[in-house]
């Protein structure tokens, strides 16, 4: 069967189509034919894969719309992810969702087409148009009635424009496949800085090298001159490219984000209001771990889009799959005879003649042309294999890197391409008693000077008899989170202070198990991080707070003061604290004074263990209360209510206590 070019002059109506349909006629023995079981097999994973990225990209658009029109009064506390999460959904949220709602329309339409050509055809194709080849050598249209053109005919237009530019010199495919892997660099490169997971950054690399390389190993192995005639098979090439740049653009759209993502959409819960709203939470213990939340912000960085060249890099993939299982499917023709029923492959016929023009040496204008593309590729080729190299030296240096100067107290390691050579750590955690130190300022800097401060987003300092915070520590302007475990702080003076212009993205602090004296100078700076949302104290030994506590912790939201036996009095200066939630579970409190909760907008307060026999009356002005724990207390009865506010159900716990003897929700 000899194919020509897709040209208006090249398409006859059929007058007798169901005798076209069954002529045997002789196959071209160049033409290279796949087995219709093959063809099926293809048939499904195309469509398959269709369906798959038209799924991805719909849920990427709504997930950006969630996202923005998400109140953030109702997400989540607001210093938790989900504002973190609303911030970068809004940045560039139109593009996006235009874009992504785009490429998914256009999968879904590709996978309605060929359902509903297979069963207009009764047979595994993707179009209704059966194209079979006469004795005149012209393309001969089995359906007769005509069509609207639409998009695909569009596509076959665009197929032949490139086939008349592949003549000229210039391979497109090729061409595109040199702007691909240079947005896929960009995202390995990223990847490589934010996430941690070495099974997701050896998927990238291997990868992408292997999208380097293998297209200039098929021309040396599919259309290399030299090569016996049989390997030289055009059209066998085209349909492997195609289905290797499939193959390595899923990895990249869908693959790896579903890997990072999945995750947190496992544990991640939604709710619904009864007046329409709804909110997005994470477990609050989450929060608490040593890894997740300096994890989740950096990883939602590779998830987010970032920058217009992040955007291009994650929306150019999903339109290159759509135009590479198109040229897939313009490859695959139906050939129904008597005897068997095979599938041929074929390109237009501007590509045929071109290939073609290797083996004729009477045509010395194609061979110009043709020699000229052998320049042209040969110098992509030289690019791509030089370009794999080099992702091949980064990444062992990276990794040389790492395993050179591997910190056991690293909690979440990373390999970040082209660091300055320093070894990358998101999390460390400093142990005194496994690095057998006191805690003196010297100590603790040593380990820290090693460390690219760039890189840190989680500094746990633990187990330390006589820490000395060091004034190094100012140098860690990426640290989102804090923590001091089971150590004696002896000293935290002002030039190690936490500072907004040091700190800029500090959110979370946390003391457990800390012997002190009193609040540190460090944290008491007038300049304290505006982010700070959330800080906890939990067993010392403190008796109160500043009384100007709430001058540089305006901004936290969420406080935690618990069991610390020295706290017997509520502490004055928490009521000039913006608070959300309050605990101060497990103290000495005895007596919570009227006047302290009357201005207050809690919705979580947690007075468990402590010696109070009643609740103040202004308990009843906390409109916005939502949860109230006085469990293990000495409370008898309730406040009635003096303010005249309306009743409302709040979750109540109080096991323990003789109001009451289970947890229940309460009229409050």
């Amino acid at each position: 069967m000899t194919q020509v070019g897709l040209t208006p002059s090249a398409i006859v109506p059929a007058q007798q189509p169901d005798a076209a349909l069954s002529s045997n006629r002789p196959t071209d023995p160049k033409t290279p034919e796949i087995s219709l079981p093959l063809a099926r097999l293809y048939w499904c994973i195309l469509v398959i894969t269709h369906a798959l990225v038209a799924v991805f990209f719909y849920g990427h658009a709504a997930m950006y719309w969630h996202l923005h029109s998400l109140d953030s009064s109702n997400s989540d506390d607001t210093n938790t992810l989900i504002p973190i999460l609303k911030a970068q959904a809004h940045q560039f949220f139109t593009p996006v969702v235009v874009g992504s709602t785009i490429i998914a329309i256009c999968h879904a339409i590709a996978v309605m087409n060929a359902l509903l050509s297979s069963l207009r055809s009764r047979e595994l194709v993707f179009s209704p148009d059966i194209w079979l080849a006469g004795p005149d050598k012209k393309l001969v249209l089995a359906v007769p009635q005509p069509r609207k053109r639409d998009t695909w005919r569009s596509l076959r237009l665009l197929l032949i424009l490139y086939d008349k530019l592949y003549r000229r010199g210039l391979d497109l495919l090729h061409v595109a496949a040199v702007i691909k892997v240079a947005l896929q660099v960009f995202q390995a490169v990223k990847l490589s800085h934010f996430v941690a997971s070495q099974s997701i950054n050896r998927l990238t690399t291997i990868s992408l090298i292997l999208n380097c390389w293998y297209l200039p190993l098929m021309h040396y192995g599919f259309i290399r001159r030299k090569r016996p005639r049989k390997w030289r098979q055009p059209v066998l090439a085209r349909l492997v490219q195609y289905t290797l740049d499939s193959i390595f653009d899923i990895i990249y759209v869908l693959v790896i984000p579903c890997a990072l993502f999945l995750p947190y959409y496992r544990d991640v819960s939604i709710q619904h209001g009864e007046d329409g709203d709804w909110m997005i939470l994470f477990p609050a213990l989450f929060y608490y771990d040593d890894t997740w939340f300096p994890r989740a912000v950096a990883e939602t960085k590779q998830i987010f889009v970032t920058s217009w060249l992040d955007w291009l890099a994650k929306l150019v993939p999903g339109l290159a799959i759509f135009l590479q299982l198109r040229g897939m499917q313009t490859l695959l023709q139906v050939r129904r005879s008597a005897t068997q029923r095979r599938i041929t492959l074929r390109l237009p016929a501007a590509t045929n003649e071109a290939h073609a023009s290797t083996v004729d040496p009477t045509n010395a204008i194609s061979k110009q042309n043709v020699a000229s593309d052998g320049k042209i590729r040969k110098f992509l080729d030289l690019v791509l294999v030089g370009t794999g190299l080099a992702l091949l030296i980064l990444h062992l240096q990276a990794v040389m890197v790492t395993h050179r100067h591997h910190d056991p107290g690293c909690l979440l390691e990373r390999a970040p391409w082209g660091s300055s050579g320093k070894y990358s750590c998101g999390v460390l955690e400093i142990s005194c008693a496994r690095r057998r130190l006191l805690g003196s300022s010297s100590e603790i800097s040593a380990p820290l000077e090693l460390i690219d401060p760039n890189s840190v987003h989680g500094l746990v300092l633990s187990h330390c008899p006589a820490l000395e915070v060091p004034p190094t520590i100012r140098l860690f302007s990426k640290l989102l989170m804090l923590k001091i475990h089971n150590s004696t702080i002896v000293q935290w003076r002002e030039d190690a202070a936490l500072t907004q212009n040091t700190h800029p993205y500090l959110t979370r602090i946390y003391l457990s198990l800390v012997n002190m004296t009193g609040i540190p100078e460090g944290l008491m700076a007038s300049d304290f991080p505006h982010q700070v949302g959330d800080m906890a104290f939990c067993g010392t030994n403190l008796t109160s707070l500043p009384a100007n506590a709430h001058e540089p912790w305006n901004a936290v939201t969420n406080l935690a003061l618990e069991n610390s036996p020295g706290i017997d009095e509520f502490p004055v200066s928490l009521a000039e604290i913006p608070l959300q939630r309050l605990s101060l579970a497990g103290n000495g409190i005895r007596v919570i004074p009227n006047e302290l909760l009357e201005s207050q907008a809690y919705s979580t307060l947690l007075l468990a263990n402590n010696p109070l026999q009643t609740l103040p009356r202004s308990i009843h002005k906390l409109v916005k209360l939502e949860i109230l724990s006085v469990q293990g207390t000495d409370i008898s009865e309730f406040p009635t209510d003096d303010y005249g506010n309306n009743s409302r159900a709040i979750e109540a716990y109080g096991a323990g206590t003789p109001l009451y003897n289970y947890d229940r929700n309460l009229n409050l």
